[in-house]
């Protein structure tokens, strides 16, 4: 399995990276939100979640722009996971078609009332929404 870092996504981002401990996902932390992604080929699982989870401020609310692309599945102890943090804020989910979409809507599937979130295929228009601008 390739590294995060070189999946295609991970290496053109800018910001301070986070260490996670984990090969399989890269969190970056800019102005406005933190940039996740993933190694080619993964299932997401609350590992990953928990992971992300401590790139995450404790005393403040923060936005996310999470790339999809590449990813094969996402567990249902993943979203069961996420949908219980309380700091998350806006979340970007960037994608690239039907597939990605899927895996976002299942990703979102109990979380709707308790963050507020939108797809992309389009990265320019997620960072605008994530920065307030859109």
């Amino acid at each position: 399995m390739e590294p995060a870092e070189s999946s295609g996504h991970a290496h053109r981002v800018a910001g301070e990276l986070i260490e996670t401990g984990n090969r399989e996902v890269v969190v970056r932390r800019l102005p406005k939100y933190y940039d996740v992604s993933f190694a080619q080929d993964v299932r997401v699982t609350v590992d990953h979640v928990l992971d992300i989870s401590r790139a995450l401020p404790p005393d403040r609310t923060a936005n996310f722009l999470i790339r999809c692309m590449g990813l094969t599945a996402v567990a249902s102890t993943a979203v069961d996971s996420y949908s219980r943090f309380t700091q998350i804020g806006r979340v970007a989910f960037l994608g690239a078609g039907h597939a990605d979409r899927i895996l976002e809507r299942f990703f979102t599937r109990s979380v709707v009332s308790t963050h507020e979130s939108e797809y992309f295929e389009d990265e320019q228009q997620a960072r605008a929404w994530l920065e307030g601008r859109a």
